[in-house]
C-alpha cells in the first residue's frame, strides 16, 4: 500500500455512509414518494421499508455489510418491480429504485472496506 490515505477503503466508507443514510433519510421522510406511496401503504410495503431501513443501517456502519448490502439489493429490486408491475412510469421511482439496488449490489460485492465494523470484528479472530 503507498503513503497517504488509503483511497479505496476512504471510497468505500464515503460509499456505505452515504448511500446507507440517504436511504435512511428517504424511508424516514414523510413527504417523500418511497415513504408516503410507495411503503407506507400497508403492512407488506411497511415490512420490506423496516427491511431496507435496518439494511441500510448496517451498510452505513460497516456492520455485516456483503449480507446487509445484498438484502437491500434485492428489496430494491423488489420495490421496482412491483411499482413497474403496478403501472408506475418507469421515469419515476423504478429508476431510483434500480439505482438503489445496483449501488447495494457493487458494496455487497465490494464488502465494507477497512473502516467498518466487520473489519474491527475481523482483527479480534
Amino acid at each position: 500500500m503507498t503513503a497517504g490515505l488509503p483511497r479505496t477503503d476512504l471510497g468505500l466508507l464515503v460509499l456505505r455512509a452515504g448511500l446507507g443514510l440517504s436511504f435512511i433519510l428517504l424511508a424516514l421522510t414523510r413527504e417523500h414518494a418511497v415513504a408516503g406511496e410507495t411503503f407506507g401503504l400497508t403492512s407488506a410495503h411497511a415490512g420490506l421499508l423496516a427491511v431496507l431501513v435496518l439494511a441500510g443501517a448496517f451498510a452505513a456502519i460497516g456492520f455485516r455489510t456483503r449480507v446487509a448490502s445484498g438484502v437491500a439489493a434485492v428489496g430494491w429490486l423488489c420495490a421496482a418491480a412491483g411499482d413497474l408491475l403496478a403501472g408506475e412510469d418507469w421515469v419515476g421511482f423504478p429508476v431510483r429504485a434500480f439505482v438503489y439496488a445496483l449501488l447495494f449490489l457493487a458494496l455487497s460485492l465490494a464488502g465494507p472496506g477497512r473502516f467498518s465494523i466487520d473489519r474491527r470484528l475481523e482483527r479480534r479472530r
